[in-house]
């Protein structure tokens, strides 16, 4: 049985998964000249049942995922980084039931994907710089109860992102981009769960908010505060 594939330095300009069925993990790294990953329409539901990781970074001229809907029913983690090209993700990601874990950065090109449209059983959710992402409706995390890890990394998607009432069950928070002199403590209030909280490349923020951090993160419980590689206590 194949359980693993990783495509390196290739040459092609179209990859078809279609001769795959028992594939259980897709790497495709520095693809340079993929443009397109294919899967036949007709192609049997249960012909991708196996696969459970996909991960494609740095195929730059990536234009196009497989139509039709995604043939991947058991995909429990999903990434697409450094694809300048790519105009949209694979169609129906919201009806992966076991989908947990999904990544999405330096996505520029990316039309008009909603972020109500995430799969809701998501677990850990990485948003970088991605273009085009948006609220379909009133923004809201409502649909996604099983969000526990939550990684913001540009300023834009900060805006975005942290604007509605974070998702209530997030027990970890990383927010790398943030461009302001200070925090708005009303955004982790209601996080009673919330154990740990990141703050990367700030390089504005000046300080952080007397009230709102829940009583999770009561500072009797963290051992050191560190802004921008500075202890602070």
């Amino acid at each position: 049985m194949l359980i693993f594939l990783e495509l390196l330095r290739n040459i092609w300009s179209n990859f078809s998964l279609d001769d795959l069925p028992v594939l259980k993990s897709i790497f495709i790294e520095g693809c340079i000249n993929l443009k397109s990953i294919l899967f036949a329409e007709d192609a049997p539901q249960k012909s991708l049942s196996f696969l459970r990781i996909t991960r494609i970074w740095d195929c730059n001229e990536l234009e196009s995922f497989y139509s039709g809907g995604l043939v991947t029913p058991n995909l429990i983690y999903f990434a697409v980084w450094k694809c300048d090209k790519l105009p949209s993700l694979p169609e129906a990601l919201n009806t992966l039931s076991d989908l947990q874990e999904m990544a999405i950065d330096n996505l520029l090109n990316l039309h008009s994907y909603f972020i109500d449209d995430l799969p809701i059983n998501l677990q850990e959710l990485t948003v970088g710089s991605v273009g085009g992402i948006i609220w379909n409706t009133e923004p809201t995390w409502e649909h996604l109860t099983c969000l526990s890890g939550l990684r913001i990394s540009s300023d834009d998607m900060v805006n975005k992102l942290m604007v509605p009432l974070l998702p209530p069950l997030l027990v970890t928070l990383c927010i790398s981009g943030f461009n302001y002199t200070s925090i708005d403590g009303k955004w982790f209030q209601h996080l009673t769960f919330l154990c740990k909280i990141v703050i990367a490349n700030a390089l504005k923020l000046k300080s952080l908010p007397k009230e709102g951090f829940p009583s999770s993160l009561s500072i009797a419980h963290i051992p050191s505060i560190i802004i921008d590689d500075e202890l602070i206590t």
